[in-house]
Order: structure tokens, then C-alpha cells, then sequence
């Protein structure tokens, strides 16, 4: 652990390795409780990126909807995020967005000005 400026701790990943920890006990370098890793790097994270509310499935919800705006399948999505069914994915997690609605109606705008031969 560092100490950046009085009273600001900042915390190292344990190992650099698939196996090393992101979120290691300050005490013992052993996982840390996920309440923990919520009220000291999550919430002040998303503090400084100005997002109101920050919970855990914040980060899933963003990913969620990203993925169908880069165009991913809702199985590919289902898949990342470990859902049993498609329909969790779909009717909770991703979610509507302006710039999916714009894309759509841009790729429906250009099939419109298409001509079948």
C-alpha cells in the first residue's frame, strides 16, 4: 500500500499474472470483501467520472448495453456477462440508448434508398 497525499491510500494489484489479484487485503493480500471493493475503489471511481450511483451491477448494465451497441449478438452478450437466459440480458441489462435508436434508423434509412435489380 501507498500513501499518494495525507489520509489517500492507494492500493497495488498483488501479483501481475492471470492469478494475481485485482482487489488484495490491505492486511494479508487476500481477497478483499466485496463491500470493501465497492466503498474504496468503485464509488470514488465513479465519483471522479461524475456517475451518480454506483453499485455492482452498474458496471454489468454498461457492458451489457456497449456490446448491443457495438453490435454484438444477444447470445454473445449473455454469454460475457454468464446469464442462463437470453431474456435476462435483453429485458434487464441492456438497456436503450440515443445512439443505438440513430444507428438503427440510419442502416434502415440507407436500405430504404436501395434499389432492388
Amino acid at each position: 500500500m501507498l500513501w499518494d497525499k495525507p489520509g489517500t491510500r492507494i492500493y497495488e494489484a498483488s501479483k501481475d499474472t492471470p492469478e494475481g489479484l485485482v482487489f488484495p487485503s490491505v492486511r494479508d493480500g487476500k481477497p478483499m470483501r466485496d463491500n470493501n471493493i465497492l466503498s474504496r475503489h468503485m464509488k470514488p471511481a465513479g465519483r471522479r467520472l461524475g456517475i451518480g450511483f454506483v453499485n455492482w451491477r452498474r458496471p454489468r448494465t454498461s457492458h451489457a448495453s456497449w456490446l448491443k451497441m457495438a453490435g454484438a449478438d444477444v447470445k454473445d452478450a449473455q454469454a460475457q456477462i454468464r446469464h442462463s437466459r437470453a431474456s435476462t440480458t435483453l429485458d434487464i441489462y441492456q438497456q436503450f440508448t440515443l445512439e443505438s435508436q440513430r444507428w438503427v434508423v440510419n442502416v434502415l434509412s440507407g436500405l430504404g434508398s436501395k434499389r432492388v435489380q
